[in-house]
Parts: C-alpha cells; sequence; structure tokens
C-alpha cells in the first residue's frame, strides 16, 4: 500500500508542476534559468528559445496535468476497492497505465518545445 501511495503523490508533484509551469508560462512569468522547465539542447541556446519553446509546450503541458492528475484520482479510488489493505492487480494495472500516459505526455512536450526552440534564430 505504501508504493501505491507514492505512485499516488507521484502523479500529483506532475501534474502540480505541470500546471504551475503552465500557469507561469501564460502569464509570462517563466524565465529562463528557473530551477525546473523542459529543458533540451534548443531551449537552452537563448532566452527567447527557451519561452519560444515553452509557450508552443503549453497545450501538452495541459494534457500532462489532467493526465497525470485524473491518473493520480483513479489510482487512489481504485486502491479504496482493494481488499484487506493490499493493492489489487486492478489498482496496479491503473497505476502503470497513469503512469505510462504521464511520460508520453511529458515527452510530448519535451519535443514540442525543443522543436520550437530550434526554430528561433
Amino acid at each position: 500500500m505504501i508504493l501505491v501511495l507514492i505512485v499516488i503523490f507521484g502523479l500529483f508533484l506532475v501534474a502540480g508542476l505541470a500546471g504551475m509551469t503552465r500557469t507561469l508560462i501564460k502569464a509570462g512569468k517563466f524565465p529562463a534559468g528557473v530551477a525546473f522547465g523542459l529543458r533540451t539542447p534548443n531551449t537552452g541556446r537563448s532566452d527567447e528559445a527557451w519561452i519560444a519553446g515553452h509557450q508552443a509546450a503549453s497545450g501538452a503541458l495541459t494534457l500532462t496535468m489532467i493526465v497525470s492528475g485524473l491518473g493520480g484520482a483513479v489510482v487512489y479510488l481504485t486502491s479504496l476497492f482493494a481488499t484487506a489493505g493490499a493493492a489489487s492487480s486492478s489498482t496496479w494495472l491503473v497505476a502503470g497505465l497513469s503512469v505510462l500516459a504521464t511520460v508520453v505526455m511529458i515527452g510530448i512536450a519535451f519535443l514540442i518545445a525543443n522543436r520550437a526552440a530550434a526554430k528561433t534564430a
């Protein structure tokens, strides 16, 4: 059960970071050099590339937030119905799929940011 809680916490953490990043990008308050962000070879070239890449990836970050947040909620709800406090196979299936979907969405966000940053001069 502890591992399930760690997965739930991780999914909610990713959802929060993706949402916070997206909000800062939309507000124009996400400068290069912050502690987190979509760091790729192209987004690191300049401040302009950093901003362009993150602005382009804001939609993917929104989807990452939704997928990860919903995944965490579904894993939590599934674990509530596990028998005798042990995580059932359905809980682990949902957890695995949620983590996989989150990783795919993060990868898509990185690809979008990298491609958009590459187009800057």
